[in-house]
This record gives C-alpha cells, sequence and structure tokens, in this order.
C-alpha cells in the first residue's frame, strides 16, 4: 500500500532549490496523504473479500445442509403445539 504525499510549496521549493533541481513546479511533489487515491483498489478488496465469503457459506450449506435441517426437524418436533 503506497501513500502519495504533499509538501506545501515553500518547503518543496526549499527542498528543490538545496539539491540544485530546478526542474517543474513545486507543486508537482507529491509528499503528504492525498484522499482518494485507494479508493477502486479498496473496492476491488471488499469484493475479493465477499466472493470468499460467500464460497464459504455456499461450501458450508453444501456439506452440512441435510444434518441442519435435520436438526431443525428434530427441534420442531420437540414441541407438538407447533405446525
Amino acid at each position: 500500500m503506497t501513500t502519495n504525499y504533499i509538501l506545501s510549496p515553500i518547503d518543496a521549493g526549499k527542498a528543490l532549490s538545496e539539491r540544485g533541481v530546478n526542474r517543474g513546479s513545486p507543486r508537482d511533489l507529491h509528499l503528504s496523504p492525498r484522499k482518494g487515491t485507494e479508493g477502486g483498489q479498496d473496492l476491488a478488496e471488499y469484493a475479493l473479500l465477499i466472493a470468499l465469503i460467500a464460497l464459504v457459506v455456499i461450501g458450508a450449506v453444501t456439506l452440512f445442509g441435510n444434518q441442519v435441517t435435520a436438526l431443525f426437524e428434530a427441534i420442531v418436533a420437540d414441541f407438538p403445539g407447533l405446525p
């Protein structure tokens, strides 16, 4: 996970002049966190997480579905007043 940074124009200009670099604008330097730079990546990670959870749930229902159904039927059978 990378973080982009932005210096203030004064600090950026000072940093460039100390290094003898004079190309571009100081505003071109990115040295403080910016909002919204990783939104697409976060969305993809959440989508993958939801897909993995869905696969686990589907697998669990496939493996244990009949056993769970039998358990609930046994519980309902213990209550004669229920339909």
